[in-house]
């Protein structure tokens, strides 16, 4: 039983993404040629924009994914998301959009659109169980 419990995989934990994170989310980029890539110090500097949302998913005090969104008026839209490639297929990039989409509601944000998601990120939220992502997908998550 022991050894059961030893294999049991930890469950990442969701929070505000740091400008000391920068060098891991570099990292992830370095292994995630689908998003885009995306230096320490953009990654710093686009922290500080009006309207930025940074989000970490962290294990054992290691960033293993991250997302990076804006809102601008009355839309929001992610500009990064990645997931180091040994923690993909988990569900941590749907937790972050899930998170995003909570913050956002929190400002009063509730349109997403289409154009901001990237392919992955619409085959997450689609495994989500989100069909229409042209209509409102953040809607359908919550």
């Amino acid at each position: 039983m022991a050894t059961e419990l030893g294999r049991k995989e930890l469950r990442p934990a969701i929070r505000a993404l740091r400008p000391e994170d920068a060098r891991a989310v570099a990292e992830i980029l370095r292994q995630s040629p689908e998003a885009v890539f995306w230096p320490e110090a953009s990654v710093r500097e686009v922290l500080v924009w009006e309207g930025a949302l940074g989000l970490a998913s962290e294990v054992r005090a290691e960033v293993v994914g991250f997302l990076i969104a804006r809102q601008m008026r009355d839309e929001a839209e992610v500009l990064n998301l990645a997931v180091a490639p040994e923690n993909r297929r988990r569900g941590e990039g749907g937790a972050l959009l899930r998170a995003a989409v909570v913050e956002f509601r929190k400002r009063g944000e509730n349109r997403t659109p289409r154009e901001s998601l990237s392919t992955r990120s619409i085959v997450s939220l689609k495994q989500d169980g989100v069909n229409d992502i042209t209509a409102n997908p953040w809607k359908q998550l919550l």
